[in-house]
């Protein structure tokens, strides 16, 4: 127990230590910047989340949620969404130009993949919502917590994407955005196999 505590100490010091080195040296260096792909930042969040995610798998009642984590570290690793864009203009050309064409009337202008997997987002919301029921409340309180840095991310990441933010604030908003992601995912690892 007092080892498990460590590692989850250990990895939200890693998670801060990610962002500092962002906003002090990732505007410079591409190998500490958070809004770069194929460098420290990814390469760690990635790992960790499968990590973190295989733990999850074994335990009773949380493997959706190993699975999900699983799914997000090769997601960070392999950078799959943001190719979701091409993956529906392959599968779904016509749905695709349109939702795009019609959200683009309508004055969005933030990432494709946030419109394009939103359905399976509330989906997979309302889905975890309905499970929540069967968890003890200090598990409902580190999956809520979880959720919130998640949507924080969420909804950076969207407002980050618009044209009209400065260069400046654009770096600190993906430190945030990213920052919310690494602490989100290590919260979950806050799950203890003896809280089942």
């Amino acid at each position: 127990m007092i080892i498990h505590k460590r590692i989850v100490f250990i990895l939200f010091i890693f998670d801060i230590l990610m962002v500092i080195s962002h906003l002090i040296w990732g505007m410079h260096f591409s190998f500490v910047n958070l809004d770069y792909e194929f460098n420290l930042p990814t390469f760690y969040q990635g790992i960790k989340a499968i990590i973190i995610g295989l733990y999850l798998l074994k335990m009773v009642g949380f493997k959706l949620f190993g699975i999900l984590l699983v799914y997000i570290g090769i997601d960070e690793v392999l950078v799959i969404h943001e190719k979701t864009e091409n993956i529906f203009r392959v599968l779904f050309p016509e749905f695709t130009s349109n939702l795009l064409f019609m959200a683009n009337k309508l004055g969005y202008k933030s990432v494709t993949w946030i419109l394009l997997l939103f359905p399976l987002l509330l989906v997979l919301i309302i889905y975890i919502a309905r499970l929540i029921k069967y968890f003890s409340q200090e598990e409902k309180n580190i999956l809520f917590l979880s959720f919130v840095f998640f949507a924080i991310a969420l909804v950076t990441e969207f407002v980050n994407t618009q044209s009209h933010i400065p260069v400046n604030i654009y770096h600190q908003l993906i430190a945030l955005e990213e920052g919310c992601e690494l602490i989100a995912v290590t919260n979950l690892l806050r799950l203890k196999k003896d809280n089942i």
